[in-house]
């Protein structure tokens, strides 16, 4: 038996699921906006311990983001670490891909969470990648859609609907689940979907300023 185990931090949840390709075995779900490096290894051994099959696990599956940049590196650094230690492969799917094509791959389908500077939107069509995961402008991300019919998920899909009026309609899911991604990675090859991490903006992350301060009084500090 092939089992998957999936593993999602990007934005403010943590979960992972067991799936065997028919069904998910055993899986974990909780929303937070912090502490998922403690919480997703006693999440994976409670929901092992609930399957009852951790040494049969044959992929390991993780989101690559957009997200948080602590919850991206969270979820991949364990995903990555869990699967060398297993000697198994190890997907990654965007948490675009992942929202978009969970209630159905047929037709167009989309889904856009809001970020600081605009959106992160991405569109496929049949499971192909029509719009990849980009950081953009609402506006621009509809000059991009080609006409037709197109399902929209994600926090940011009631905006997108109204814009694109009766040829949009919502879907689901909202947010990122390790039961969809681990349906969708089961079929996936690794080779074509490595997990490395999808950053589509800088960090908003800046020296403290006494770290400033310390480098401009530095020898040899540009003055």
């Amino acid at each position: 038996m092939s089992l998957v185990l999936a593993f999602d931090c990007c934005f403010e949840s943590c979960s992972v699921a067991l799936f065997d390709g028919e069904r998910v075995l055993a899986s974990a779900f909780e929303s937070m906006q912090r502490g998922q490096a403690e919480r997703l290894p006693l999440m994976t051994a409670e929901v092992l311990a609930a399957a009852g099959a951790d040494a049969r696990i044959t992929r390991v599956a993780v989101t690559t983001g957009p997200g948080s940049f602590t919850g991206v590196r969270i979820g991949l650094s364990f995903a990555r670490a869990f699967a060398l230690a297993r000697g198994v492969p190890c997907v990654g799917l965007s948490s675009l891909e992942v929202v978009a094509l969970t209630e159905s791959a047929e037709g167009m389908r989309a889904a856009v969470f809001p970020a600081a500077q605009g959106i992160y939107g991405a569109a496929y069509n049949n499971g192909e990648d029509l719009i990849p995961p980009s950081l953009l402008s609402l506006e621009d991300f509809i000059a991009q859609l080609p006409d037709g019919r197109i399902g929209i998920a994600g926090p940011g899909a009631a905006d997108l609907v109204t814009a694109l009026g009766e040829r949009a309609f919502a879907s689901q899911p909202m947010a990122p689940d390790a039961r969809d991604l681990a349906r969708l990675a089961f079929h996936r090859a690794p080779s074509e979907s490595p997990p490395q991490p999808l950053y589509l903006r800088a960090p908003d992350i800046r020296p403290p300023k006494r770290a400033l301060r310390a480098a401009n009084l530095a020898p040899g500090a540009a003055k």
